[in-house]
């Protein structure tokens, strides 16, 4: 940055002396005093500049040194180092301004001082105020040029240039006003001041058309100046704008096609670079998500694996089971058991909603199925069976405020009887054929995981006649609302259970999600919904 800054001066002292040399009118008195005391000023100039940047760059001289050698920089430290570095543009632009005007102010009083008339040595100070906007927009736009190039990669390798507090913002409208100034306001500086210095020239000239002649040759070289000046400037402001551009082009692309390691490399604290901070939170957004997707991909696929994997085949029974997820996983469980000794001619059907849906829900859902099926083969009796798995749950998940409904259903065939626990479930709904009536299996429980010391009832039913219907469901059925926010209800259910009585016990659960679906038609689920058919 020190060689950038001395080598913008040392172009711009060239391009002033050029020019006072091409529009000097003074006599030759005058030139002697302005060109004794040039190289001196130039040389003072520059010491001063290559002084104060040195002490301004402290601390980020110290981090590049640390950086070398691999000592850890102090936090503190290395925010300093930062902070300066994305200000030093400004900072030292500033700097040379100052210099430059203080140099024109001691360049008029000297030639007032030596005699020169006041007039000329003000013309000559407008000189000096031109060269000063030269250096000042050529230092900014090159200590700019280099920052982004080579120091943001070192300080920012993860960029958040744009983060670092009481720093100036390079922002784009800045930008392309300063390289306005720069293209269309020191030019026309330029010309005016030319224009001035001959028009005080042609005041009592004798030779009045080679004056003249000498101002067009003088506008031509200002023009070529300027022209190539403006177009170096161009060119680094482009390629200030378009490496950040072309690089979130780039990783955006990478996006596209599925890659979310890639990082764009923000190297300005103007509007690209926080975009370029945005994408890159963004990528690593969607590579979390990603890998949440894959981890819930695998949840649903061992969930689903949790699932009965086809409806029973019971002599004596049909049975059809259907759980529905509104997301990849949910919290509704269904499950067939075998029931005492193999041959007893005992089934446990079992269904339960857990609060929610989701991982969370799964989760619980997973552990009740484990203790469940766990606790099944030890003993026969629901009550014991259901008193015992809440237990289990009250002490794993008391505090979370999580819990599960679950209806436990027993058919013994060899008494043709019913059994069941209801353990804050809707009630099993049973359709009697013979008098074309419907009936819940009633009972007393709480949710499983709300209080340890709960114990169940089991309720039981006996003399069960042929061909009966039960239906055991989640409210995920009948508390489903259509677009209209209507609810779905139970009588849809009754109505095609009565409907479809003759059909197998799978015709009757399509029959009735069929009619759930169509019901919905332009609304989104936001429940489970889980379905199981008993014909007997």
């Amino acid at each position: 940055m020190l060689f950038a800054n001395l080598l913008a001066v040392w172009g711009s002292s060239l391009i002033s002396y050029y020019l006072s040399e091409q529009t000097s009118y003074y006599d030759q008195r005058i030139m002697e005093l302005i060109w004794e005391n040039g190289e001196l000023l130039e040389w003072a100039y520059i010491v001063v500049v290559g002084i104060l940047t040195i002490l301004y760059e402290v601390p980020i001289r110290r981090v590049l040194r640390m950086m070398r050698t691999n000592i850890p920089v102090d936090l503190e430290l290395e925010l300093k180092a930062r902070r300066r570095l994305l200000n030093e543009p400004y900072v030292i632009a500033a700097l040379d301004f100052i210099i430059w005007i203080t140099a024109g102010l001691a360049i008029v009083a000297y030639l007032i001082y030596a005699g020169v008339q006041p007039v000329m040595a003000y013309l000559e100070g407008l000189d000096m105020l031109l060269n000063a906007f030269i250096t000042v927009t050529i230092v900014f736009f090159i200590l700019q040029f280099i920052l982004q190039k080579w120091l943001a990669p070192i300080f920012f390798p993860d960029g958040q240039l744009t983060a670092v507090p009481g720093t100036q913002k390079t922002r784009i409208k800045k930008t392309l006003l300063n390289l306005s100034f720069a293209l269309n306001f020191i030019p026309l500086l330029a010309i005016i001041f030319t224009h001035l210095e001959y028009t005080y020239k042609l005041q009592g000239s004798v030779n009045q058309d080679a004056s003249l002649g000498n101002l067009n040759y003088q506008i031509i070289i200002l023009s070529l100046i300027f022209v190539g000046v403006g177009f170096l400037l161009t060119l680094i402001v482009s390629r200030i704008l378009s490496r950040p551009l072309t690089e979130i082009t780039r990783v955006l692309q990478g996006v596209g096609r599925g890659n979310f390691d890639d990082r764009v490399r923000v190297t300005t604290n103007d509007e690209i670079g926080y975009t370029g901070d945005v994408i890159n939170k963004m990528t690593e957004g969607l590579k979390e998500r990603e890998r949440l997707q894959q981890s819930i991909n695998i949840a649903q696929e061992v969930q689903q694996l949790l699932l009965p994997q086809g409806n029973p085949t019971i002599a004596g029974l049909d049975i059809a089971g259907k759980s529905i997820y509104c997301e990849e996983t949910g919290g509704d469980y269904y499950d067939f058991l075998q029931l005492g000794p193999e041959g007893s001619g005992k089934t446990g059907i079992l269904l339960g909603d857990v609060a929610g849906h989701g991982i969370g829900s799964a989760l619980l859902m997973s552990t009740s199925r484990a203790l469940l099926r766990l606790r099944s083969t030890q003993s026969d009796k629901l009550s014991e069976i259901v008193t015992d798995v809440n237990r289990e749950l009250s002490n794993d998940v008391g505090n979370s405020g999580q819990f599960m409904t679950l209806f436990y259903l027993a058919i013994d065939q060899s008494t043709r009887s019913l059994s069941w626990v209801r353990a804050g479930h809707d009630p099993a709904i049973l359709y009697n054929l013979h008098t074309d009536t419907f009936d819940e299996l009633q009972g007393s429980g709480i949710p499983l995981g709300v209080e340890a010391a709960w114990l169940y009832k089991e309720e039981k039913r006996t003399g069960l006649p042929e061909n009966q219907i039960i239906l055991i469901g989640t409210d995920g059925i009948w508390e489903a609302q259509n677009a209209a926010g209507e609810w779905f209800g139970k009588e849809p259910i009754y109505d095609l259970t009565r409907k479809n009585a003759a059909e197998s016990a799978n015709q009757i659960l399509e029959s009735i999600v069929e009619e759930l679906n169509r019901f919905q038609e332009g609304s989104n689920s936001t429940d489970d919904v889980t379905l199981v058919v008993i014909k007997t």
